[in-house]
This record gives structure tokens, sequence and C-alpha cells, in this order.
């Protein structure tokens, strides 16, 4: 691949072998391959990122220089067979090969218009053309688009009291032009049995489909817990797949110290340092920023962050006092939502009804109350969740 001025570097999902473009140019950014013979058909495969794929210094690409894959069958005229490619995490792209690009002098070029005053950062890497050859290429990833790395990538599955149980869904992808066979998955290492596999990998992926995998990460004691992680499968050269599996076994007071800062102006449970009216503990009970002032509230239905959402609704005879907020799953804390006609003291009542609770992810639920309210006599009433670390 020859290419405009370029450096070689690194970045999450990168392995290493990286050819890069930056800044703004009064010439085109564009790298090409030699003539190669395509006459057979196949594939081409790479990885393309943007602009912040993993260095946040990088500047934002300029909209309408994205670049595009082109072909030629004569050197002279190109015509795209890709893009604009827009993704600013690194994607590997596998593009069949048309009948119109099959030739025996078949040249590719990735390119960037001219950007004499705009910017045009943008990097790609692992270029292959393939024949029409069967194969498979794995993938994995926890966050989508994400990919892991096999033999490097460590994952951290959280910290929770043991006994509690956090399950962490796993996407596997096929890349490859062939059928992804013969998945199975093990878990070996000293905690390997505070780990384990709640949904199997599926027998065979298609190519460009994906499967999933459920692990479950259940502390049976306090402190580190880890395990090694292997997916055998047909690809040829990630077979094994390998992560390094890791967790905490806490306790309610051990998890709160290790949420909140060490820079923190005051560690105290119910210190507010930055002097917005919002404990500390609040703020680890709600999932709120603990190095800024932050008392936003929780957004019902969507927000996975913020104080509770506590009003009444609907109208005389029928009313209900509505209340939804987060809880953090395995943290030992306790969470009570009570109810007041007066404000003093001794009034404040738990609520009687069930709650619903919904899954936002391994490290937090959704609780929602609605609790039937009388209007005549409750004509005034209030709302609170109380929430305290044993």
């Amino acid at each position: 691949v020859t290419a405009s001025p370029i450096w070689n570097t690194t970045g999450p999902g990168a392995t290493g072998n990286v050819m890069t473009f930056g800044g703004s140019s009064s010439l085109d950014h564009s790298a090409s391959t030699i003539p190669l013979d395509t006459r057979f058909g196949g594939l081409l495969r790479f990885k393309i990122v943007l602009a912040r794929g993993y260095n946040t210094g990088w500047r934002q690409i300029d909209t309408g220089l994205e670049p595009v894959l082109e072909y030629s069958t004569d050197g002279l005229t190109y015509t795209r067979l890709g893009g604009p490619f827009t993704n600013q995490i690194w994607r590997p792209i596998t593009v069949e090969l048309p009948h119109e690009a099959r030739s025996a002098t078949t040249r590719f070029r990735w390119r960037q218009a001219a950007a004499p005053s705009g910017m045009g950062n943008w990097a790609i890497e692992e270029v292959q053309v393939l024949s029409n050859v069967l194969f498979a290429e794995i993938a994995l990833e926890q966050t989508a688009g994400i990919p892991l790395l096999s033999g490097s990538s460590q994952v951290d599955l959280g910290a929770f009291l043991p006994g509690a149980t956090a399950d962490h869904v796993f996407t596997i992808r096929n890349f490859g032009t062939g059928p992804l066979n013969g998945l199975s998955a093990s878990l070996a290492g000293p905690q390997a049995d505070d780990f384990s596999l709640i949904t199997a990998p599926p027998s065979s992926v298609a190519p460009g489909e994906e499967g999933f995998i459920t692990l479950r990460f259940a502390p049976t004691a306090l402190g580190g817990r880890s395990a090694a992680f292997s997916l055998t499968s047909n690809d040829a050269d990630e077979s094994p797949f390998q992560l390094a599996l890791i967790g905490q076994g806490i306790t309610p007071a051990s998890g709160y110290d290790a949420w909140m800062p060490a820079t923190s102006p005051d560690r105290a449970l119910q210190a507010a340092p930055y002097h917005d009216g919002v404990a500390n503990l609040l703020k680890y009970a709600f999932n709120l920023d603990p190095e800024a002032p932050d008392r936003h509230q929780l957004i019902p239905g969507t927000g996975h962050s913020g104080l509770p959402s506590i009003g009444r609704q609907s109208s005389f005879p029928t009313a209900v006092f509505r209340y939804e907020f987060l809880r953090r799953r395995g943290s030992g804390l306790v969470y009570t939502p009570e109810k007041s006609s007066t404000l003093e003291a001794s009034s404040w009542q738990p609520l009687t009804v069930t709650p619903v609770v919904l899954p936002i992810s391994p490290f937090w639920e959704r609780v929602i109350y609605v609790e039937p309210i009388d209007p005549i006599l409750s004509p005034s009433c209030f709302g609170r969740v109380r929430v305290s670390l044993p």
C-alpha cells in the first residue's frame, strides 16, 4: 500500500501497523494498492477509523471530508466501491468484489478529498485482498462496536457483595466468508467457580451474522476474583479466543470506598464537598458525579443517573404517588421509599405496594412504585427515598 505522508501508531482495536492521515492538505489524502488480479472474485478486507478513534487530541473530521473506497481497472478512472466511512472506532470492513471490479490489473484506493482549510484525520490498517476461499473470522465484543483482543483484553465484571450475581452479555461476530463453527467456551483458574457460563455460544455463526454468550459473576468471597475465559472455534489464527476476567467481592463499605475518588475534598458518607446539597452516599446510590456539583433528577423511563423522580399523577377522585429511582445492584445499600402528609419527622411511612424492578445493566436496575393515595384523606403528600449503608 502506498500513500501520502504517514506515521505508524496504535490504539484500542488496532494491531499496531497503522497508516494515519492528519491535518489540512491541498492534495487528496489517499492510499492505493498495486495492480491486482481479481478475475476470480473475492473480498477486500480492512480496518478504518476516523478522528477520535483512539486519541482525543485528534480534531474531529469535517463533514463532507469522510474517506471513501474506490477501484480502477485501468489505473486512470476510479469508481466508488464503499463509504463514505464515518465510524469513530476501529471497525473491520469486508467488501465483496463486484463483477465490474474483477480484472487482471485492479487497483483499490482509499481517498479523502483535498481539505486545504478543513481537517481530515483518519487511519487504515490490515488491508487484505482475498480470493474466493471460505474462512471464518471471529470477533468478540462486550460493548457494541468495540472488539476485544484475544490474549490481551482484560474484562472487569464489577464489584458485588458475596452472594450477589451479575450477568454480562458478549457478542460473537463472524467477519469471514464461511461459517464460524465448533464454538465452545470454558473457564479456568483458581476462582473460576465465581464465574459461570449462563448462555452457551451457538454451535455456528454464519458470515456477517452474530451470536451471544452470557457470563455470570457471583463472588463467593471478598477481594479480587479472576478467571481465564477461552472460546474455541474454527478461526484459523484466533482459536482459542482468550480473555482475562476479573471482579471484586466487596462489603457495602468497601464498595463505597472503591467508588469514591481519592482526590475528593471530603470522602465522608454524608459530606457534600461540592456544595450542591447532595451527600456522597446519595451520589453513590443514584449514579451521580462524585467529582463535580450534580443534583439532576432522573428522567423517568430512560435515565441512567439522577435523583429519584417522585410525583403525584392522575386527578380526583383517584390518584397515585409515583416513585422511580435507580438502585445499585449487589452493593448492599438499603433503599427505603417513604411518604408523609406533613413532613414531620415521625410522619414518614414506608410504601405498601410491591415495586416493579427493571434491569438496566449488570450494575443498575430501575425501581418503580405506584402508591395509591386518597386525595381527601391526604390532600398533601410528600415522598423521599432514604438510603443507608449497613
